[in-house]
């Protein structure tokens, strides 16, 4: 009866193989934080537009107490001073 020799085992991966993946990694780590920080700072200019109209259409909603005439509607000066 023929007996095949043993096949010698691996024992796991190479030091380059692991660097090549490590690497990969890296660079789709990186791509994903550019991503987010994009998606970070749309989702903060978008709330600051809220925010700004949410200010001006209350600001325009109310009578001046300092206008007799009725009809009249006074836009608070201090609104120009939020920016995003």
């Amino acid at each position: 009866m023929k007996t095949t020799p043993p096949q010698p085992a691996r024992r796991g991966a190479t030091l380059i193989e692991v660097l090549v993946v490590f690497a990969i990694l890296s660079v789709l780590a990186g791509l994903l934080m550019t991503v987010l920080t994009r998606v970070r700072e749309s989702a903060n200019e978008l709330t600051c537009r809220s925010n700004l109209k949410d200010l001006a259409s209350i600001s325009t909603a109310r009578p001046s107490p300092n206008i007799s005439r009725p009809g009249r509607w006074e836009i608070p000066a201090f609104i120009g001073f939020f920016v995003c």
